[in-house]
């Protein structure tokens, strides 16, 4: 079914686009039941993968905070990071180019002198590399696995809805 790198294979793309057209097709009720249970299952299977990356206490609380995994009739979405701040989970993802920045700035202290204050602003953040560093090595790693769980999730459900299994 899959590639190199997690990449899906293009016979594997039709088999899903069947599936995935067959979803669309299915009753509200079903999608709804397909929905729920896959978004569980596949976010828990997204989660062990992203445990399994090292990571710092801000690439914890930035990249892995939140994640889950969204099945849609159309696809699957995963997701990572802080929804609030969209920059920092970015920055703790790629890393940056230049550790060493700084700025500089003037402030007054609380005796009320003013003076110049010089920061280095990026030293807490990994060197830039551009294939990242947790989520997506890990969606990389993940790839066929979650087609096949997707597909094998929408088998069963579908089987126990028709036979009255809706729990």
């Amino acid at each position: 079914m899959a590639s190199r790198h997690g990449i899906v294979s293009a016979e594997a793309a039709d088999d899903l686009r069947a599936v995935k057209s067959a979803v669309a097709a299915a009753p509200a009720e079903l999608q709804r039941l397909l929905a729920d249970t896959a978004a569980d299952q596949l976010s828990a299977a997204w989660g062990e993968e992203l445990a399994k990356r090292p990571a710092s206490r801000a690439q914890q609380f930035f990249v892995l905070y939140g994640a889950r995994a969204l099945p849609f009739a159309d696809g699957l979405r995963v997701e990572t990071g802080d929804e609030t701040d969209p920059g920092l989970t970015r920055a703790y993802e790629f890393g940056t180019k230049d550790r060493e920045k700084v700025t500089t700035y003037r402030r007054r202290s609380p005796k009320g002198r003013v003076h110049s204050v010089t920061r280095h602003t990026r030293r807490q953040l990994p060197q830039r590399r551009a294939g990242g560093y947790i989520a997506y090595p890990a969606a990389n790693k993940l790839g066929a696995r979650v087609f096949n769980m997707w597909a094998e999730l929408v088998h069963k459900v579908t089987h126990d809805w028709m036979e009255g299994k809706n729990g």
